[in-house]
């Protein structure tokens, strides 16, 4: 792990620990959310994993969420529509002219 995940975990430890949930640790709670945003696993799968409630881990994923999004926000760059347009593959410059953003959804 990079001296700057270990720094955005720390402080989101010290964002939520007095939010966590009774019957699981802080570390858990991390444990749980990253592996639903890196996974995409469903909260069945956790519950059964973690031996919890279905609203248990529902629950602390959707707590999770606004603090990730305020302390992790700043970390992600967006690109100006100049170099976005230069680094596009030519087959999308040409097609899509006006986009800015192709989201791969083929997991779905």
């Amino acid at each position: 792990m990079s001296s700057r995940t270990i720094m955005i975990v720390y402080i989101l430890y010290r964002a939520i620990k007095f939010m966590c949930h009774a019957r699981l640790s802080v570390e858990d709670h991390v444990l749980l959310v990253f592996m639903k945003l890196r996974l995409g696993l469903l909260y069945e799968d956790f519950a059964n994993r973690f031996g919890l409630e279905l609203t248990i881990v529902s629950n602390v994923y959707r707590l999770w969420l606004p603090v990730l999004f305020k302390y992790v926000r700043a970390l992600i760059g967006w690109p100006d529509r100049y170099s976005i347009r230069k680094h596009m593959a030519v087959c999308f410059r040409r097609k899509y002219r006006d986009f800015i953003c192709i989201i791969d959804c083929s997991e779905i």
